[in-house]
């Protein structure tokens, strides 16, 4: 029982990560199951945004090592990049960026509820995963 609530309570904490590995998730009922880097990159530049009829919702961490890891190794850019990238989107396509989120049980949690939802989260967090299946590389 000391346990669980030990689990539950970390669970419960924003986590800062400092060059952990991550891994991509996406709902056990997301058309993205079986979704590639590329598709991944494309969905967090805001150039694939339906899947299977669903709409598809993009999750970033908030700044920090984690964020920066994920888009330098799967979108291809520095962090300032990313944010002109959509800079430029948001005025020349009137679309909203994705939003970021600092704790990663929030990120898990919109994961679950939402089928078109894709994050990325530290690795040592998969081993928490309920509803949620990991995708990508």
């Amino acid at each position: 029982m000391k346990y669980l609530l030990l689990v539950l309570i970390l669970l419960l904490q924003p986590v800062v990560v400092s060059g952990e590995d991550f891994v991509i998730i996406v709902n056990k009922n997301s058309p993205l199951v079986s979704a590639d880097v590329s598709t991944v990159r494309d969905i967090y530049l805001g150039e694939k945004r339906f899947a299977g009829g669903i709409k598809l919702v993009p999750i970033n961490m908030v700044e920090g090592s984690l964020k920066e890891d994920f888009l330098n190794r799967v979108v291809g850019m520095k962090p300032k990049e990313y944010k002109l990238h959509w800079v430029k989107k948001v005025f020349q396509e009137g679309i909203t960026p994705p939003p970021s989120m600092a704790s990663v049980t929030d990120i898990i949690a919109m994961v679950s509820r939402d089928k078109g939802a894709i994050a990325y989260i530290p690795a040592g967090y998969s081993k928490y995963l309920v509803d949620v299946v990991i995708v990508g590389p």
